[in-house]
């Protein structure tokens, strides 16, 4: 059993109330209302497009690898599969039904991490109302373009074991339900690109020095989620044999040598990155330790290092370390948004202001980021002219 730190121990939710509390129950679902909006006036993101249409052709019997080209690990379209088939089943577009699903999947994230951190008095008083507020729009407003890609759905996965991380480093325990259902969001997120890990390892590192013990290693979240993505590699070996001996090999020659430097350190993710752990550093203490902060910054810091791992420099790849970077200074807010503000020196204040400036500014250039996607829609009828039923295969 873990040992419980009585100075973290758990304290009663005050009550919210009165206007603040209802604005900011109003703002959560003016949220979730402009999501859904923005999701109708916007086009399918290209490579969600064609994951969509790999998912088709696998329901259709068609074989990945054998029969279709794609460099990604069966997760890659696996994933979309299940929204595909219940479109079918009801008769609605698979981009709507995907729209739909992930919609579920998020409010269903949200809720489980609030049923791990809110009984523990880590979500206290009327704050949590904007707290959620902001987390609906990191989750759903946020990706814009990039909505619906791998690294916005792995970012749903795996919010509730980062939650759980953080309940663990006040040394509480977990109701077993809620442990299993954040071990099957962490491995769904390895499964789906193993850079993934890094945005666990962190704060599992932070998790095993704050209880100087390595018997935290084996609670019941680790465990799930080391046996699902034992299970996935296993299927791949199985059901995939081709990714293994004829995509890989070609990954390794021809794509992954391709990719950018530490030029990447300029990317306005790495920029927002570290501005913000500059703010969260000249914190008030009790912001700054608060494990809910430092879970969700470590776990920005490991998204951070899949994407300059990667190499790649495109936006949807950096989307995970954005968003955690944004909980990360909206649980900070949260706790007392006028601790937040207070600092010791006037010299320390300005730095802070400073800095505070500088992070709407990169805000602003991280949502111009997302929204970079380009409508391809009049493609589609240019090159229908040049053959009857063509097939087009673009690598760029």
């Amino acid at each position: 059993m873990l040992r419980r730190h009585h100075s973290d121990a758990a304290v009663p939710t005050a009550r919210g109330g009165g206007w603040p509390d209802m604005l900011g129950a109003v703002a959560a679902l003016g949220a979730l209302l402009g999501a859904a909006a923005l999701r109708a006036v916007l086009h399918t993101n290209s490579d969600v497009a064609w994951l969509l249409t790999l998912g088709e052709k696998l329901l259709d019997g068609q074989r990945l690898y054998v029969d279709l080209i794609e460099t990604n690990p069966p997760a890659s379209a696996l994933v979309y599969v299940p929204a595909i088939w219940v479109g079918r089943t009801l008769g609605i577009a698979p981009e709507r039904m995907l729209d739909a699903g992930v919609f579920f999947v998020a409010i269903l994230s949200l809720a489980l991490t609030g049923l791990l951190l809110a009984p523990v008095g880590m979500v206290r008083g009327g704050s949590w109302r904007w707290l959620l507020a902001a987390s609906v729009g990191i989750v759903l407003l946020l990706p814009n373009y990039n909505f619906g890609q791998r690294e916005h759905i792995a970012l749903l996965c795996i919010l509730p074991a980062l939650a759980a991380t953080a309940v663990r480093a006040r040394g509480l325990p977990l109701r077993p339900s809620l442990a299993v259902a954040a071990g099957l969001g962490l491995g769904l997120t390895v499964s789906i690109k193993p850079h993934f890990a890094l945005a666990a390892l962190l704060p599992e590192l932070a998790l095993l020095t704050r209880l100087r013990s390595l018997r935290p290693l084996f609670r019941a979240e680790n465990l799930v989620a080391t046996a699902l993505a034992a299970a996935y590699a296993g299927a791949i070996v199985a059901f995939f044999p081709a990714y293994l001996t004829d995509m890989l090999p070609l990954l390794r020659d021809v794509f992954l040598p391709v990719h950018y430097g530490l030029e990447l350190l300029a990317a306005p993710a790495a920029i927002f990155w570290a501005a913000t752990g500059l703010w969260l550093l000249l914190a008030p203490k009790e912001v700054r330790r608060d494990p809910l902060l430092l879970i969700a910054y470590l776990a920005s810091a490991g998204f951070l290092g899949a994407f300059l791992i990667q190499g790649k420099g495109w936006s949807y790849q950096a989307y995970p370390s954005v968003a955690l970077a944004f909980f990360a200074l909206a649980a900070a807010l949260s706790k007392d948004p006028g601790s937040a503000i207070r600092v010791g020196c006037t010299a320390r204040l300005a730095l802070r202001t400073a800095c505070g400036i500088a992070l709407a500014v990169l805000s602003y250039q991280c949502a111009v980021w997302f929204g970079g996607g380009r409508d391809f829609a009049a493609l589609a009828s240019a090159v229908a002219d040049l053959k009857l039923q063509p097939k087009l295969l673009a690598v760029s």
